[in-house]
């Protein structure tokens, strides 16, 4: 499968293409929403990545797997509501590592080797089942949205290390080995008060994705 970003900021575009041919993934970028129509009129198995700004005209869109990339992550009520009435598969914010461009290039084209990383009864969990736990783990990333904005000069270390802990908790064996492993880390972080090794933005924001 390939790719297609969809954006007009080139730098962006290019970013993608380098984590891309890490995973030996082909990525191709255009600037607007028509010539993407364009590139998918010729060709069906492209996976989209979207600047958030073609948000509208995604009802229009047939392909079974792209994302959003936003300048500033929407809230998670936003998120809720995207995913919940438009065939998104994950939003992300543009500012992004290459850990996190190449998980999220790898789960849009379902790259084998990421695949295997999921334990084997993910497949079997039920939908209903799964769902539920979708809606909890975005309570729970909303809870810390809450706090890293509502006290982004003193945190509540023992309240974000709670939340932490229950989403590393469940994460697993959902699927999200890379939220589970992200919430350990911080966790130990804030149990040893290492406030100085911790980024709650950059926490915040692959957790965001990681947690989808």
């Amino acid at each position: 499968m390939q790719v297609l970003c969809v954006d007009q900021d080139k730098n962006f575009c290019n970013f993608i293409k380098r984590e891309g041919e890490a995973l030996g993934v082909r990525v191709s970028g255009v600037m607007t929403f028509d010539q993407a129509q364009e590139r998918m009129r010729d060709q069906s198995s492209y996976a989209c990545i979207f600047n958030s700004s073609h948000c509208d005209h995604l009802a229009t869109v047939d392909q079974l797997s792209f994302s959003l990339a936003y300048d500033d992550l929407p809230t998670v009520s936003l998120l809720q509501e995207l995913k919940a009435t438009q065939k998104v598969r994950y939003i992300a914010g543009k500012m992004m590592s290459s850990e996190e461009a190449r998980y999220l290039l790898a789960q849009l084209c379902q790259l084998e080797a990421y695949e295997k990383l999921k334990g084997d009864w993910v497949a079997e969990i039920p939908e209903q089942l799964m769902k539920a736990y979708e809606i909890s783990s975005y309570e729970k990333l909303g809870i810390i949205e809450k706090l890293i904005k509502n006290n982004s000069h003193q945190p509540a270390w023992e309240e974000l290390q709670f939340i932490v802990h229950k989403i590393a908790g469940s994460a697993g064996f959902y699927g999200r080995f890379m939220a589970c492993e992200i919430c350990k880390k911080m966790e130990i972080h804030i149990k040893q008060k290492e406030y100085a090794l911790i980024d709650l933005n950059s926490f915040y924001r692959q957790l965001y994705l990681y947690i989808q």
